[in-house]
């Protein structure tokens, strides 16, 4: 929907709605196979101290109680409902001159029924057990200065062991659980109309999304939603010269990727491990990262020929190495950057066209 503001055609307020389904398609349907890959977790007991599996050492009885988890062969769920996604838009443009508009645009994006793994044979009241453990703190060492405070953890009742209560399934969050974002554009764009044109925008993005939408046992309690803000900046500009030269830029600045510390407890009964979230998410952000792309090029062009184009572009101009992923979990990698930019490459291309 579209309406004239003013009457002069030079401004303009823009509104849509939209529902979506996700995409019915094969992929979609392989989370209800039961025929899939079986990956079933013992508790090992090295009886013998070499450090090397040896018969006995297992009990493989997969009600045994040295059983721990199950994974694969999924169950189709007794009730299912399509995920959806609803978008709601609006917008203010308004020329300036014969060349430029500035807008402002605001989009409001929410899920319903969204999909979760889980696991009904062993309910949320199985997990009856509290056990009181003591945060290590980031560096994962007790009795240091970095020692957090008391964390209580919740194994499940005995009679619930076994593979006899698991069944993977997918099943549907409920309506307290839908995400949602918020998200502004503001944008300035110059059109081509002699020798530059390009653009710039600012987005800033306000996330409410579960972390765990289904929680499953108390211990999904512990910061279970990612409320951070996505803030980015972007600009881009492309310029013609004489003798048929091009230069572009693409410019973009983003805040730093968010994360959570969390600590592996291990030693549960029943459990064995369980990792815990200690901090909510987006306590912990990397640095901020940009990106500056660059781009000459050179066409020839023969009367009734063929044309050659001539380009070099470097990317990464500026030879970023701000990480994009870090792990948070405490231990001796508490902080440790597993992703980082690409460093500074540049590419000569010719191109030929006829």
């Amino acid at each position: 929907m579209s309406y004239d503001l003013t009457g002069s055609g030079r401004t303009a307020i823009k509104g849509s709605f939209g529902g979506y389904s996700d995409d019915f398609t094969e992929f979609f349907l392989q989370r209800f196979g039961a025929l899939n890959l079986i990956t079933t977790t013992w508790r090992w007991h090295d009886l013998n101290g070499d450090k090397r599996y040896g018969p006995g050492e297992v009990n493989l009885d997969p009600n045994g109680t040295d059983f721990l988890s199950v994974s694969g062969g999924n169950q189709a769920p007794s009730s299912f409902k399509l995920p959806y996604t609803y978008e709601a838009t609006a917008a203010l443009e308004h020329q300036i001159g014969s060349s430029m508009a500035v807008r402002a645009l605001y989009v409001y994006t929410t899920t319903k029924d969204e999909l979760e793994m889980i696991n009904p044979l062993r309910p949320y009241s199985a997990f009856n057990i509290p056990i009181v453990r003591q945060d290590p703190g980031p560096d994962g060492v007790l009795g240091t200065a970095a020692d957090g405070g008391p964390v209580t953890l919740y194994d499940y009742d005995p009679a619930y062991r076994g593979s006899k209560f698991v069944s993977n399934q997918w099943g549907n969050r409920n309506g307290a659980h839908n995400d949602h974002h918020h998200s502004l554009e503001i944008g300035l764009t110059k059109r081509s109309t002699g020798w530059l044109s390009g653009q710039t925008m600012f987005l800033a993005t306000k996330h409410h999304r579960w972390i765990t939408g289904y929680p499953q046992s108390p211990n999904d309690l512990n910061f279970p939603i990612d409320d951070t803000w996505e803030i980015s900046y972007r600009a881009a500009g492309y310029a013609t010269g004489p003798h048929r030269f091009t230069a572009s830029a693409v410019f973009s600045v983003l805040n730093g990727a968010p994360g959570q510390r969390t600590y592996l407890f291990r030693n549960l009964a029943q459990l064995g491990t369980l990792t815990v979230p200690m901090e909510p998410f987006g306590a912990r952000r990397g640095p901020i990262r940009s990106d500056l792309d660059l781009r000459v090029a050179k066409a020839f062009v023969f009367e009734r020929g063929p044309r050659f184009d001539v380009s070099l572009d470097l990317f990464n101009a500026l030879n970023s190495n701000a990480a994009w992923a870090t792990t948070y979990q405490s231990g001796p990698t508490f902080g440790y950057a597993t992703t980082i930019a690409s460093p500074r490459v540049a590419r000569f291309g010719v191109a030929f066209s006829f």
